[in-house]
């Protein structure tokens, strides 16, 4: 399989009726077959030869590189002379829907996943001279985040990103869906897991919160009783998720937060163990709404968020 997909790719990347862009992936271990997203997009495996080889068109090839195992894949079918304005347009598109698949990779796997460097068709880089449309979310060398892991794909997972990545794309999202999936993306930007918090707790306020009154309960309580499926999963959340609001009040009215946190369940964490808790609730927050397309729907998320607190605590009762 690996020779096949170095020929094909290489095909691709030298054929002048198609536009390619490849673009490696940090802190992802993905080893199954190719992973086919939608038409002209898709996961790959790829070795470090064939990896060193494509990085050759760059200014020099990225020690990371040494570790990278999956890359993403676009295409489009065209003509080289097709006009300076239309590959343009399908450069910005490209990075608006690679932006989405990162963010979409990174909800769905846990870890530290990052963009490495364009590259790109090499008849584009040959017509402009040079390599073009470097954005912010590229790097040429993987950001250290401390608490964060890689992410790991096996190949049933593989099968669950794609019907994930679907529902994704398929959403609606309102703009409080909008502003968490924007804010959950926008940490990762972040090497200080203080900042990291900060983005976290405005995502879920995003999300559980509608109002300025008792921000931290609500959003505590809210989130507690729609993830929690038992009474101690939602004790933890909630206790969670107002330590951590507590912190991030801290942090932006200028205090230095403590080294260690007791949670009221006996729980110790330090900042980065607290930011990974919180990272999580917001990872399975979001995924669970992408899923739930009715509640998203609702004239009011926070008042459906409220009814499922009140139908929990009727069942409790009886």
């Amino acid at each position: 399989m690996g020779d096949y997909l170095k020929e094909t790719l290489l095909e691709e990347l030298k054929d002048e009726r198609r536009l390619c862009y490849v673009y490696p992936l940090y802190n992802l271990k993905y080893e199954g077959p190719e992973i086919v997203l939608s038409r002209g997009l898709s996961l790959m495996p790829i070795g470090n030869t064939l990896l060193l080889e494509l990085g050759k068109s760059l200014p020099f090839i990225p020690r990371a590189f040494e570790k990278v195992t999956c890359v993403i894949k676009r295409t489009y079918h065209m003509r080289p002379d097709g006009g300076f304005w239309w590959i343009t347009v399908v450069g910005a598109g490209t990075q608006l829907l690679i932006r989405d698949l990162l963010a979409a990779l990174r909800l769905f796997r846990a870890g530290s996943i990052q963009l490495g460097p364009q590259i790109q068709s090499y008849w584009l880089r040959n017509w402009f001279k040079r390599n073009t449309i470097w954005g912010d979310i590229f790097y040429l060398e993987p950001r250290s985040i401390s608490g964060m892991d890689e992410g790991v794909l096996n190949t049933s997972g593989a099968l669950d990103f794609k019907r994930f990545w679907h529902r994704f794309r398929r959403t609606r999202p309102t703009k409080a869906l909008r502003i968490a999936v924007l804010r959950f993306d926008l940490a990762y930007r972040n090497e200080d897991p203080e900042e990291r918090l900060i983005d976290y707790v405005v995502a879920l306020e995003a999300l559980y919160t509608g109002d300025i009154q008792e921000l931290a309960y609500k959003l505590a309580l809210r989130a507690a009783f729609f993830l929690g499926k038992t009474k101690e999963d939602r004790n933890n959340i909630f206790h969670i998720l107002k330590k951590a609001y507590a912190v991030r009040s801290q942090i932006v009215h200028g205090q230095e937060p403590k080294d260690e946190f007791i949670l009221q369940t006996g729980r110790i964490l330090d900042i980065y163990g607290l930011v990974k808790e919180v990272e999580e609730i917001l990872r399975q927050s979001i995924k669970k709404l992408i899923d739930l397309p009715d509640l998203l729907k609702a004239p009011n998320l926070q008042e459906s968020l409220d009814q499922i607190v009140l139908d929990s605590s009727r069942t409790s009762d009886g």
